[in-house]
């Protein structure tokens, strides 16, 4: 054998003369300038991250419970209702959420009440016979109220408008 080969990865040892001759590895002292400019970078990344997990959240917790989140969840649960249980539950959410959203307040019996949903919502579903049906109803039950009609109705007003 002429030369002993050695295989990839192996150790080779050095002779003590090799390692004697090597020093310390030292980089430049930090000076305040760059010192600050990392300490500025460090800050800015620390607030965009802070923003970004500001967004993620409020896109996950804050639209849970957004007024119309909750009105079409609670207009959802009431059109599953008898018609004698869905009027004034489809009333009490479509309150709710007008007066969350800084609606006209007034009794759906009113016609200037539903006038001015009408207005809110640039409609003229409140003032037609189905919203006139709806409203008697939360007073005298009516038996062939459509109370999953209602709320889709309601759910397409609610849902299509950005306060």
């Amino acid at each position: 054998m002429a030369g002993a080969e050695t295989l990839p990865g192996a150790v080779v040892p050095l002779p003590s003369e090799a390692l004697a001759g090597l020093v310390d590895i030292r980089g430049p002292q930090p000076t305040f300038e760059s010192l600050a400019a990392d300490t500025a970078i460090a800050i800015a990344i620390g607030i965009a991250l802070a923003m970004l997990v500001g967004l993620v959240v409020r896109r996950f917790v804050v639209a849970r419970s957004s007024p119309r989140v909750r009105t079409l969840a609670a207009l959802r649960a009431a059109a599953v209702l008898p018609s004698d249980a869905a009027a004034p539950a489809l009333a009490r959410a479509l309150a709710d959420h007008v007066a969350a959203t800084g609606g006209p307040a007034g009794s759906l019996a009113d016609p200037a009440a539903r006038a001015a949903l009408d207005r809110f919502f640039a409609t003229d579903w409140f003032s037609g016979p189905e919203a006139q049906r709806f409203a008697a109803a939360l007073y005298r039950p009516d038996p062939g109220l459509d109370g999953g009609a209602i709320a889709e109705r309601l759910a397409r007003l609610i849902g299509g408008r950005r306060p």
